[in-house]
């Protein structure tokens, strides 16, 4: 979702637009996991990959790679979308107090994640707990698991995105 694709979707209230835009969001899906499981382009961390998967620059989002560094730190994906959706969302003017869209999409955000993002019986988003039920960081179902919280997390910036632009 890069600014072309922010230029569309005030488009897509005609018939088509939300067909148009479920089809968006599961490219963007596509490519987020695309870009994180390293199958077929080089792997980049979780929040890299939500990055470049919304035509962000990347360099701040290196440091929040923590998973195969750390463990420390909530999940570098779930971070990531909420800095996506910020950058898309919020004021460039730092003295604007006017908040509530970001406000609502955060909150809409963090409650879809909470929702879609089965934890494994983790309590909370932290890397180091979510991964715990894989016995080996290279565990392939740890990989699995990760991937689809890359693409999960695509999907959601990209579907509150879409709302917040009808």
């Amino acid at each position: 979702m890069n600014e072309q694709y922010a230029d569309k979707k005030g488009s897509d209230a005609g018939a088509g637009g939300e067909e148009h835009a479920e089809k968006l969001i599961e490219q963007l899906h596509a490519r987020a996991r695309e870009l994180y499981c390293g199958q077929r382009l080089a792997k980049r961390s979780s929040a890299v990959a939500i990055a470049e998967t919304f035509g962000r620059r990347v360099t701040a989002y290196h440091g929040l790679a923590t998973g195969g560094y750390t463990g420390d730190g909530e999940c570098g994906a779930i971070v990531a979308g909420r800095l996506v959706l910020a950058e898309f969302l919020a004021d460039s003017d730092p003295k604007e107090t006017k908040v509530s869209q970001l406000a609502d999409a955060s909150r809409r955000y963090q409650q879809a994640v909470a929702r879609r993002i089965q934890a494994q019986g983790s309590p909370d988003f932290i890397c180091s707990s979510l991964v715990a039920p894989f016995e080996d960081y290279d565990d392939p179902e740890r990989l699995s698991f990760c991937c689809s919280v890359v693409g999960d997390v695509a999907s959601i910036v990209a579907e509150i995105f879409y709302d917040c632009k009808k």
